[in-house]
Formats: C-alpha cells, sequence, structure tokens
C-alpha cells in the first residue's frame, strides 16, 4: 500500500524531504496524466505549452509531449545559474542532461518567452486543493509564472498519492497553479 504525502506543521525543506521519500517508494513511470490532459479544453485549444521532460520518480510527460508535437509549439525550460528559467523550443529531437535534467539543444529564447505561453504544466513535489504547490525549491516556477501572468493556464502533475487534503504551507512568493492532473482525476482549482 503507497504512503500518502501528508504535511505536518514543519518547514518546508522538511516537507520537501518527506515528498521525494515517499516518491521515491513510488513505481517508476505508473503516472501518466496525459489522457486528462490532452481531454482538457485548455489544452485542446492550445497553440503553445510550456512543459518539462520528466525524470523517473516524476508523473510521467513524455507520452504527452510526443503527442502534442507537431501539433502545437512545446518550450521546454532551461534552469539558469540564477534559477530563472530560460525556454527553448522542442520538436521531438534528441535532449540534452545538464545538472540531473533534461532540456532541449535548441536557441534560447530567453526567460521572456514564457509571456507567449497559453499551458504551462509544471512539475511539484505536492499540492492541494487551493492550487499551492510544493515545487523544488528553487523557485524557478514562482518567477517564470509572475512573468507569464495570469493569461496562461498553469496545471501540476502530480501522483495521486500527492495531493493533500490539508493546506500546504505557502510563502509570501508562491504562486498557485489552476489545476493539478493525475493519473485519475484533472482537479480544477475554484
Amino acid at each position: 500500500m503507497a504512503t500518502h504525502f501528508s504535511p505536518r506543521k514543519t518547514s518546508k525543506q522538511e516537507a520537501r524531504t518527506r515528498a521525494r521519500e515517499v516518491r521515491a517508494g513510488l513505481p517508476i513511470l505508473e503516472s501518466r496524466p496525459a489522457a486528462l490532459l490532452l481531454s482538457a479544453p485548455e489544452v485542446k485549444s492550445a497553440t503553445t505549452i510550456a512543459a518539462y521532460w520528466s525524470l523517473p520518480h516524476e508523473p510521467d510527460t513524455h507520452e504527452l509531449l510526443n503527442f502534442l508535437k507537431g501539433e502545437v509549439r512545446i518550450l521546454l525550460p532551461i534552469v539558469l545559474a540564477d534559477w530563472n528559467l530560460d525556454w527553448a523550443e522542442w520538436n521531438g529531437e534528441e535532449l540534452v542532461s545538464k545538472k540531473g535534467l533534461w532540456e532541449p539543444s535548441g536557441p534560447r529564447l530567453g526567460i521572456a518567452a514564457i509571456r507567449e505561453v497559453n499551458v504551462i504544466i509544471t512539475p511539484g513535489l505536492g499540492g492541494d486543493a487551493r492550487g499551492a504547490r510544493l515545487g523544488q525549491g528553487g523557485g524557478c516556477y514562482d518567477r517564470a509564472f509572475k512573468l507569464a501572468g495570469d493569461g496562461p493556464w498553469r496545471v501540476m502533475l502530480l501522483h495521486d498519492e500527492e495531493f493533500s487534503t490539508t493546506h500546504l504551507f505557502e510563502d509570501e512568493h508562491d504562486e498557485r497553479v489552476d489545476a493539478i492532473a493525475t493519473p485519475t482525476k484533472l482537479i480544477r482549482i475554484p
């Protein structure tokens, strides 16, 4: 039986450590929220989507991105030294591994390219019914969300076990998502 993520009254770093422990115990590539996202009207009508190439214990984005390539413009992130996200277009070409992440090798578009997207698909370690997200700790997506403004639909991918029924701790700079997609449900944040 899977252990569920339960945020205690603890520091965000302790919550991240616990979430990573829970995630490490989940089967690799079990989580595939692609079908739910492909049926979402926001994704169906998008012309440009910002996403990421998932790592083994994250909910899988490979199926989704491979289905979308050629149908919409896909931007994948490049993590900069200052923890901002630069972006490059991905058309299915081979990715390069840098700092343990998979990045496109094409020309960089700059951090402001996020303003051109209709949907932002973001990673996370946990989320709640308010749209609060527990990220990896660098604040990359919080800054990207602020730069993008209120226009794009923000959806975070999680394993079912990572959705919390209790409120996650938030700092003042934390940005929320509009929806959370798991393998079994698409949770729209009111």
